[in-house]
């Protein structure tokens, strides 16, 4: 049924880009940080990490935007952190934690509405949009170990990497600055989550600044 939503939605973004549009395609790039939010694993153990992202945009009228986008997040590991929640430095003198970055890679359809057009003599425009597609969530592969000061032996624990696809949505909202006749700049907020039934969802913050050219 969700898979059935995201098909329909991405038709609509076709069939409306069919209609003649106010002016070409518009080529995005953004980077920036990403930031974890949900579930507690992915915000406890993991930090926000840089973010790139791309995406191409037809302009329906100079209000309103269809197209879609793409995104890379890195999210460094955070042991200190790992430890701190395990609560295994209390009981064992000795706790080492090793682990490797999470990753998530989306591509969406997008809706965007800009509240004015950026021009000259109006050079700041805020907007918001919103959209549904494909993410791919990557849990990197930890370990733990710990010392027994009784028994002289080392205990491991090793979660393995995690990957995940998954279906999910996003909104948000930002502002684009007039820079020039072919090139605008902006700086956006998204909050983005899955909603299939996943041992493993997600939701994060990717806050954004780019270039718009047109």
């Amino acid at each position: 049924m969700r898979l059935r939503f995201l098909v329909i939605f991405c038709l609509l973004a076709f069939v409306a880009t069919a209609y003649p549009q106010s002016k070409g395609p518009i080529y995005s790039i953004s980077t920036g940080v990403a930031l974890p939010s949900q579930p507690k694993i992915l915000n406890d153990s993991w930090n926000g990490g840089w973010h790139i992202g791309g995406g191409i945009g037809y302009p329906i009228t100079p209000w309103l935007t269809i197209g879609g986008a793409f995104s890379y997040s890195h999210l460094p590991f955070d042991a200190k952190a790992v430890i701190a929640r395990s609560k295994l430095a209390s009981y064992y003198p000795w706790v080492r934690v090793e682990g490797n970055s999470a990753t998530i890679i989306t591509g969406n359809c997008r809706v965007k509405i800009n509240l004015t057009a950026p021009t000259r003599t109006s050079w700041f425009s805020p907007y918001f949009f919103g959209g549904m597609g494909w993410y791919r969530l990557t849990l990197g592969e930890y370990t733990v170990q710990y010392k027994i000061v009784s028994q002289r032996s080392v205990r491991t624990y090793r979660q393995s990497a995690y990957p995940n696809s998954q279906i999910g949505l996003e909104g948000g909202a930002g502002f684009e600055v007039y820079l020039s006749k072919h090139l605008n700049g902006y700086m956006e907020i998204t909050y983005c989550t899955s909603f299939t039934d996943s041992p493993i969802w997600a939701e994060w913050i990717p806050l954004r600044i780019g270039l718009l050219l047109h």
